[in-house]
């Protein structure tokens, strides 16, 4: 997920934190890790769990 609009994303988060509050209901584990995309800020959140 991206923390920019995107065409092919329904939303985008500006933190882990707030991925982490909108999918830690669905998983019985959850990590979430930030991947920097570029130098203009644009970030990725990679989400490993287990539901």
């Amino acid at each position: 997920m991206p923390n920019f609009p995107a065409a092919g994303h329904v939303r985008h988060f500006d933190s882990v934190d707030a991925v982490q509050a909108r999918y830690a209901s669905l998983f019985k584990t959850l990590e979430v890790t930030e991947v920097l995309a570029n130098e203009q800020g644009k970030t990725y959140y990679i989400l490993q769990g287990v539901r």
